[in-house]
């Protein structure tokens, strides 16, 4: 990584990269809000947060050298970048981010996210949508009509390879399927389940750090006390 700061340049890279996998590339347009009383509002220019978003949303390595023109570089690459300090809907860590993103395309993004120190991240909130992406596998979030789940829960069930047992939420007619695996959803699969209704949706966050070959040691505390 690049310093100075594991928890706000790495990680606030990690929250860009991540976040522009799920919108599937550079934004056209970004803004990132911190909340007054959390650490970003005071530390982003100092600690390379900023720098650190913009690399990330740009597909670049945070090792580049170009970090350092990064905010510059980025209206050359086609992304407006925008930063401002307001109060956030639920600051709930001093590292909390509100994402608001255009495509090239127009289509909308709103993410929200945390880094957590060391590097990690968490991304808490996709459009709306509570989720806990950590970037350590491929992690899908399926939205369908619940009268769809059944038929669309068999078929990631029979052509994914999951780490864990999908996680299942309703909400106003709508079921979410929630997933982590060590491959990208196929792209067949994909356009299959978007084909099924107009309003079943797809978002897709890649990992940014080496996806577990193996099978875990364990799930549960109770399991590792074993």
């Amino acid at each position: 990584m690049r310093g100075p700061s594991s928890s706000h340049t790495a990680g606030a890279f990690h929250i860009g990269c991540m976040t522009r996998s799920i919108l599937g590339g550079t934004p056209r347009r970004v803004r990132l809000a911190f909340d007054p009383s959390g650490s970003y509002a005071a530390t982003y220019v100092t600690q390379g947060a900023d720098r650190g978003f913009a690399m990330g949303l740009l597909g670049k390595s945070l090792i580049d050298e170009s970090f350092f023109t990064s905010l510059q570089d980025a209206p050359r690459a086609g992304m407006e970048i925008d930063f401002e300090i307001r109060k956030l809907a639920n600051p709930d860590h001093p590292n909390t981010v509100e994402m608001d993103l255009t495509a090239v395309d127009g289509t909308q993004l709103q993410i929200v996210a945390r880094s957590i120190g060391g590097g990690e991240v968490e991304i808490t909130r996709v459009d709306g949508r509570p989720v806990l992406f950590n970037g350590s596998a491929y992690e899908t979030l399926v939205e369908v009509p619940a009268a769809l789940e059944p038929v669309v829960e068999d078929s990631l069930g029979e052509n994914v390879a999951w780490i864990e047992e999908q996680v299942s939420a309703a909400d106003n007619g709508k079921k979410r399927l929630v997933g982590r695996s060590r491959e990208p959803l196929p792209d067949e699969l994909r356009r299959e389940i978007l084909d099924l209704d107009k309003a079943a949706r797809i978002w897709e966050s890649t990992p940014v750090y080496f996806v577990a070959p193996g099978e875990p040691m364990f799930t549960s505390a109770a399991e590792m006390v074993n």
